[in-house]
């Protein structure tokens, strides 16, 4: 029995690590964002020309994790309806930025045109970097970014390099123009990152639940015996509205008079009773605030005298029950996490089931159970990439008439 009860609380602290929430990087320091605005001298160190180089943009993407809050907040899905609410979406960010400690430019060579040629450079790269935030967005584990960043630095050193030899480094300004034109047109066309990228939940789903549980005793199981108090725990697997539930329920038990049929049960021992089951739900309604969901299933009801050996002292009387009830959860919070494509909901879950116990012909009853517990519940998500891989084909199409 307490082994059943220490594996129910090990899944339910697997359960808990599915939401994986990373700690914000640090704000880099001595950089300038894409965002911040037009390159200007200031950003570059003073050095002398080296190598035939005259300047040199020094990029780099950092990333990092951003939270935001939504009342409400409307999504596709099958079993949830159109609405979450009080969500926390938990993105990982990326941003283009210039080192502007190691970013340096040759006295001599400090114009108008050599800006305009390293602008066009951090525009390049800046466009890469928005249109991977989309891929980020998808990414299963958050080890996968290392491959996306090079993936970013090897699109952009391809694009550059055809700028600085179609551009003469920069020496040609109508070359330069054609470039800020395009990438103004590619960036005009380019969506802004949505608040949050559309998404939809997968049908698997899992989750944990943990609370407080009392029992009522009916028949000559209630003359014998009276359940005090009590702790519950379960895991579920979901699949659509289908859930197929592992729970426990153990109770301290209050024996209010003995019983000497079958073994003698008095009151100088203290009496527990386990019950576990497994059930199958069906979610009939998935609303903003409310789940409910009956269910069915089979388990074992077994009441023992505590902290006594296998041996002559111990006493165990245990049975096989159906039981029924119904689940109800009441949704707290919502959390989606984009860095591990899942979908948690925090709730209150208030179950009541009915069983019956034949335990022997002058020791049985129902047994009507009432638990409150906190319950947490993840989905797997899949982000649409669709508007992604049609600004992906329209930005080809752009370069291959500029190339």
């Amino acid at each position: 029995m307490k082994r059943i009860a220490m594996v129910l609380v090990g899944c339910m602290a697997c359960i808990g690590t599915l939401f994986s929430q990373v700690t914000p990087s640090e704000a880099p320091t001595s950089v300038r964002t894409w965002d911040a605005g037009k390159l200007t001298w200031d950003d570059f160190q003073l050095q002398p020309a080296r190598e035939g180089q005259t300047s040199n943009l020094e990029y780099f993407i950092w990333n990092r994790t951003e939270k935001s809050h939504f009342d409400t907040l409307k999504i596709q899905g099958f079993w949830v309806g159109n609405r979450l609410k009080n969500v926390n979406v938990y993105r990982t960010m990326l941003y283009a930025c210039v080192d502007t400690d190691s970013s340096w430019a040759a006295e001599s060579y400090r114009n108008e045109a050599q800006l305009r040629y390293n602008q066009v450079l951090f525009d390049i790269f800046a466009y890469q970097v928005r249109k991977a935030q989309v891929e980020a967005d998808g990414l299963r584990k958050p080890q996968q970014l290392d491959s996306l960043f090079q993936k970013v630095m090897d699109s952009t050193y391809l694009q550059a390099e055809q700028y600085r030899n179609a551009s003469d480094f920069g020496n040609d300004l109508g070359v330069t123009v054609l470039w800020e034109n395009m990438l103004q047109d590619l960036s005009s066309k380019q969506e802004t990152p949505a608040p949050f990228p559309s998404f939809a939940p997968r049908r698997f789903g899992i989750g944990a639940h943990a609370g407080l549980s009392g029992d009522l005793f009916t028949g000559s199981l209630g003359e014998h015996f009276m359940p005090v108090a009590g702790l519950t725990l379960g895991v579920d697997f979901s699949l659509g509205r289908s859930v197929l539930g592992f729970n426990g329920n153990v109770d301290y038990v209050h024996l209010k008079k003995a019983y000497h049929t079958h073994q003698s049960w008095t009151s100088d021992n203290t009496y527990e009773l386990f019950q576990g089951d497994i059930t199958y739900g069906l979610i009939l309604h998935s609303g903003l605030s409310w789940r409910w969901m009956p269910f069915a299933g089979i388990g074992l009801s077994e009441i023992s005298n505590v902290n006594s050996n296998e041996g002559v002292d111990r006493l165990k009387m245990s049975t096989v029950v159906w039981k029924a009830g119904l689940c109800a959860d009441y949704k707290l919070c919502y959390n989606l996490n984009y860095m591990s494509n899942d979908l948690q909901y925090i709730a209150l879950q208030w179950k009541c089931y009915l069983s019956y116990a034949n335990f022997y012909e002058d020791l049985k009853g129902l047994t009507v159970n009432v638990s409150l517990s906190v319950n947490i519940f993840d989905r797997f998500i899949e982000v649409n990439r669709e508007n992604f891989h049609g600004c992906l084909r329209r930005a080809r199409g752009l370069f291959y008439k500029v190339w």
